[in-house]
């Protein structure tokens, strides 16, 4: 799949179809991570045996760190979810951060999923209203 650089991160260059449904999936949210960050998490999360180790395998990329524009999409019609990761270049993840995303790394193009009709009808059907 062929990814294009926008305003707010990347785009599909066709529209992503759901594997099981065949319906058109919606992004979910949209983040911009270095792999450092990523790296850093799961550290963490590793036996403290193991830590060291693991962080003498990520040292080399403390000078210059790649970044990634990580999205999560999902299908409206049968909740299927599924993320990419998209490498890009320093100074977009920059520019993109910075400019357009006003300092923040994430987007999330809807705040309230419940404005959207389907997953509103959705959301009665499951007694939410």
């Amino acid at each position: 799949m062929k990814w294009n650089l926008v305003q707010n991160g990347h785009e599909p260059s066709e529209p992503i179809k759901c594997p099981i449904c065949g319906e058109k999936m919606q992004l979910r949210w949209s983040t911009i991570n270095t792999h450092m960050d990523i790296a850093m998490e799961l550290f963490f999360r590793r036996p403290n045996e193991e830590k060291s180790k693991y962080l003498l395998s990520i040292f080399d990329e403390v000078e210059n760190p790649s970044w990634v524009n990580d999205m999560a999409w999902k299908c409206r019609e049968c909740s299927y979810w599924c993320q990419f990761g998209v490498p890009m270049k320093a100074d977009d993840a920059k520019k993109v951060t910075r400019e357009e995303r006003n300092g923040e790394r994430t987007f999330i193009p809807i705040e309230d999923w419940w404005e959207d009709a389907i997953i509103k009808d959705r959301l009665k059907q499951l007694g939410y209203w």
